[in-house]
């Protein structure tokens, strides 16, 4: 697959068609570690760092209101001898 070099700014670009992105999981505005070898350009999706993004993830994750079960496991007062909630539908009949 061809592609062209297009003039951006002070910089060049280079047009990286739909299927190729795809390919590598990418979409417009994601980070590439780009390097030379052998006369080519070899471009890959940048590793994240080990933490990278757990904050806003976080900020997200905090904003879906937790579930009934969720609640329950986020309210519990669990000591050391202490059980977790289970609802009485989990323990089947005869509970």
């Amino acid at each position: 697959m061809q592609t062209s070099l297009r003039k951006m700014g002070n910089s060049t670009g280079m047009i990286v068609p739909k299927a190729i992105l795809d390919q590598l999981g990418l979409v417009c505005g994601a980070k590439v570690d780009l390097r030379v070898e052998n006369g080519e350009v070899i471009a890959r999706p940048a590793r994240r760092g080990v933490r990278e993004g757990w904050a806003d993830d976080a900020r997200r994750i905090g904003a879906v209101a937790p579930t009934d079960e969720e609640r329950a496991w986020l309210d519990a007062d669990l000591g050391a001898d202490d059980v977790a909630p289970v609802p009485l539908e989990w323990l089947g009949e005869g509970a």
